[in-house]
Formats: C-alpha cells, sequence, structure tokens
C-alpha cells in the first residue's frame, strides 16, 4: 500500500467522481482507478459504490475514510516536522574533536566567538583515533567540504617531520592562476610580517605580546588593502581581527609537535592560562634560551565567524564585496619554526643545511 493511494481515495470520497478525482491527482482515469482498486484489494474490502450515482462509499469505506484522514494528516505533521528538524541541523556545524578540545577549548571557544547555536561538537569523536576523523568526513557524519573545488584558487601544505626524534611543523601558501589579485597581495602581506615578527624573537620577550603584536599587523595589512575603514587599533580593539585569525601566533615544538610546557608558568607545572580574547594561544609563556617555537600568523575568510560583524556595529567598515570574493580562496598561513639561542633566534626552516656528523 502507498500513501498516495489513501490520498487517492479521499479526494474521490470528496468529488464521488472517477475522472474529476483523476484530474485533482494529476493523473489519468484508467491509472486512477486501478491505484483505487489496488487499495480495495491491500484492504480486502470493496470500499466504492460503483452502482449509485454520484459514487458513494461502503460502511467499509466510510471507516476507511476516518482512518485515511489520520494517517494522512500524522503524515504532514511528520513530514513538517523532520523539514524543520533538517532545516535546523542544515544550519548546525557538526564539529569533530579530541576529547580534549572538547572538555577545554571548544565550549570557550564557541562562547568567545557567540556561534554556540551554530556549532554543535560530535561527542562519538572524542575517542576516535586519527583515521577515524577521514573516515567520519567520507560517510558525512562531520562536516567539512571533502570535495576539491572546480577551480583552485590556492594550495595550502601544513607539513610536519620528524627527525631524531624531534618534531618540524611548516605551513605555506600560494596562490593559484584563478586566484583573485587580491589574494596574492595578502599572502605576501602575511609573509612579510611573519618575519617582522620573527625578528623580534630573543630571550625575555612576552610571547602573548608578540602574538597581540600579530594582530596589530594583521589590522594594518587589512586597512592597507582596503578590506576594512576603520583603523587599525579599532579593529583590534572589536574583535574583527580575531575573526580573521582565530588561533594563535604560534606553539611550542619539541619531541611532540604541540609540545608540553606552553602554557605552564615554571618547572613546577604552575599553569599559565591564555588571555581571556585569545583562548586558542597554546604558547603564553616568556621566550628563553632553548626553546623551539613556531611562528604562524594567519588570515582566513571564515563566515561564520565573521557573520557577527556583518550584521553587527562594524558592518559599514568591511568591504563585504571583496570577503565574498575570497571566500572560496580558503586560508593564508605562513609557519616557521626558529630556536631562540643566547643571541636572538636562528630559523630553522629558511636556514642553510646543517652538516651531519
Amino acid at each position: 500500500m502507498e500513501l498516495r493511494w489513501l490520498e487517492d481515495f479521499i479526494v474521490l470520497a470528496e468529488t464521488r467522481h472517477f475522472s474529476r478525482a483523476a484530474d485533482q491527482q494529476n493523473v489519468t482515469q484508467p491509472t486512477f482507478s486501478r491505484r483505487i482498486k489496488l487499495l480495495e484489494e491491500s484492504m480486502g474490502a470493496t470500499l466504492i459504490n460503483r452502482q449509485t450515482l454520484p459514487l458513494s462509499l461502503t460502511p467499509a469505506g466510510e471507516e476507511f475514510l476516518i482512518l485515511c484522514k489520520q494517517i494522512t494528516e500524522r503524515v504532514r505533521v511528520t513530514r513538517e516536522r523532520l523539514q524543520n528538524l533538517a532545516r535546523e541541523d542544515s544550519r548546525r556545524v557538526k564539529l569533530a574533536a579530541p576529547q580534549s578540545l572538547v572538555t577545554h577549548f571548544v565550549p570557550s571557544w564557541l562562547e568567545t566567538n557567540a556561534i554556540q547555536s551554530q556549532v554543535e561538537p560530535y561527542l562519538r569523536a572524542t575517542s576516535w583515533l586519527v583515521g577515524e576523523y577521514f573516515q567520519a568526513l567520507e560517510r558525512g557524519e562531520v562536516d567539512y567540504d571533502v570535495e576539491a573545488p572546480g577551480t583552485p584558487k590556492s594550495l595550502l601544505v601544513d607539513a610536519g617531520h620528524s627527525h631524531a626524534g624531534y618534531a618540524a611543523d611548516i605551513t605555506r601558501t600560494w596562490a593559484s592562476v584563478h586566484a583573485d589579485p587580491l589574494f596574492e597581495r595578502l599572502i605576501q602581506g602575511v609573509a612579510d610580517y611573519q618575519q617582522r615578527l620573527i625578528s623580534r624573537l630573543a630571550p625575555g620577550l612576552d610571547f602573548v605580546e608578540l602574538h597581540r603584536e600579530m594582530h596589530r599587523h594583521l589590522a594594518e595589512l587589512l586597512v592597507e588593502t582596503r578590506l576594512i575603514s576603520i583603523s587599525a587599533e579599532a579593529a583590534v580593539e572589536s574583535g574583527l581581527t580575531r575573526a580573521f585569525c582565530p588561533h594563535g601566533l604560534g606553539h611550542s615544538l619539541g619531541i611532540q609537535v604541540h609540545d608540553v610546557g606552553g602554557r605552564q608558568r615554571d618547572g613546577q607545572g604552575t599553569p599559565l592560562p591564555p588571555p581571556t580574547e585569545d583562548p586558542a594561544l597554546r604558547l603564553t609563556r616568556t621566550l628563553d634560551v632553548g626553546m623551539v617555537v613556531t611562528i604562524e600568523p594567519g588570515l582566513y575568510v571564515i563566515p561564520m565567524l565573521l557573520e557577527p560583524f556583518r550584521q553587527g556595529a562594524q558592518r559599514e567598515a568591511v568591504d563585504w564585496a571583496a570577503v565574498d570574493r575570497l571566500q572560496d580562496h580558503g586560508g593564508i598561513r605562513i609557519e616557521d619554526n626558529v630556536i631562540i639561542t643566547a643571541d636572538g633566534h636562528d630559523n630553522l626552516t629558511q636556514g642553510g643545511p646543517i652538516a651531519e656528523d
């Protein structure tokens, strides 16, 4: 039995005429008559008295009509509820993350960016191994665009390596021939101020302050390229630069890629938490000789993070047409690995080859 047969029967009961009922259901009369006959055979009873004019319902048909209306109404209401749920679900991003991130980072990140209603942590993922994340992406259980764009606009490579038990973490971004010229300018801008930040590295430098300096450089680049029309100071103060770069400037590098101790004040493990406005900052310490850190400023167009500014007080301060043009270009990140030395620093990523003993 099919739902449309029940709908056919209701229309026939209302019109009392096969031809008019068939017209309303947008089928030919022979097809409509055959569906009514199949319905009667399925129910094991005659529902239509074909000997009267106009047609009438048999006692079984009268009883069945009540049931048909109840069933079709329940189906209609249920369908609407499911469609509403699907629409609500489609507006939410399912985020897969390890237990440590779901417990400690994700809640504060959602609250800081006021996107709690848009992101749903996928709790099944908290105990997954790395391969299971990719399998979940393929199954569509979590949200991420796993299809390459028809016209690639950029290439970002975040590469890791291990040598003699120590990790490396290097990122580069390139624009394709199809990229907007503005995107190329932004890549160069990020690369330029990344080198200025690296030049500041030395023992005694507060990494949190260097992270804040990154946001000032980012704001100046946004002003220079006319992506924003407010001052650099206002862009940082309003949090706009953090929508364009939500992660920290860098992290400790060692035996692990994200090495331990980045948020410890001393050797006893006294916590040194990140600033409230920068919960994603992994390194909050003062730099010392022998520390190896990454310097990885970024610039991204993430609609979910920029939407509050598109609707808020800064809506007139951003060139949204340019932002929308850049949305399919992906992100920009330039990352080097640097060791702190007694007289400053040594860029391990861009230095010359080291002869092995």
